[in-house]
């Protein structure tokens, strides 16, 4: 995962990444560091029971099982040690960050902007959750048109005209002038501008998709044996 350490007005990157640390952002140090952190990114998959991690609900950004994508703000101090704790993270958040170190967050979480804002959609369009969907457009992938009144959209665009939202669901990528937030239950709200939107997928070469502008909802079932 990515920590962003917020110090005045400096953005000092650490990850835990285990091969080659990313551009501009150090290894994690050992010890314990006090302050206010931006958590981002992907624990590493507890699949196979290998890796380990507990992480807030209010974080939760992402929608895979096991190595979902998170986001949330942190006040408190940052451990990194080489102990691991019996009780799994019962008194605190963490998570294992390679073979012999185990990160854990002692303090308060908080809720970044994208979150409320996504939490705040699903509220908006929670009619659209339980929307039956026949089949997909492009393989699993399910997406209807749907009217949003313009005062709605003028409102959704200014809150949402710093937050990047998402840029695929699941395998299916999308390209152009768009925004997609994940409002819960595999599904997503994508808006497209006047410049439209592509979507493409690798398992689906042969059935790229465009869309003009507007409001879309996506449905897409959790990937498994059968669904990709």
């Amino acid at each position: 995962m990515e920590i962003i350490i917020e110090k005045r007005n400096d953005r000092i990157k650490y990850s835990d990444f285990l091969g080659e640390n990313p551009k501009n952002a150090y290894p994690i140090p050992w010890g314990r560091m006090n302050g206010t952190f931006i958590i981002r990114g992907n624990p590493y998959s507890s699949a196979g029971g290998k890796w380990y991690f507990r992480l807030p609900g209010i974080g939760r950004m992402g929608y895979g099982k096991y190595n979902p994508f998170y986001e949330f703000i942190f006040r408190g101090d940052i451990e990194v040690s080489s102990e691991r704790d019996s009780n799994h993270f019962k008194d605190c958040y963490g998570w294992r960050a390679g073979c012999n170190k185990w990160i854990y967050l002692h303090g308060k979480v908080y809720p970044t902007r994208s979150f409320i804002f996504e939490m705040k959609l699903q509220n908006k369009f929670f009619e659209y959750i339980d929307m039956y969907w026949n089949e997909g457009i492009q393989g699993h992938l399910f997406i209807k048109e749907i009217y949003v009144p313009d005062d709605e959209m003028k409102k959704i665009k200014m809150e949402s005209k710093e937050l990047e939202g998402r840029r695929r669901i699941y395998n299916h990528q999308f390209f152009g002038d768009y925004k997609v937030f994940y409002i819960g239950f595999n599904t997503w709200v994508l808006f497209v501008n006047k410049d439209g939107v592509k979507i493409v997928s690798p398992d689906h070469l042969e059935n790229p998709i465009s869309l003009d502008k507007g409001v879309y909802i996506c449905k897409h079932p959790s990937p498994g044996e059968a669904i990709d």
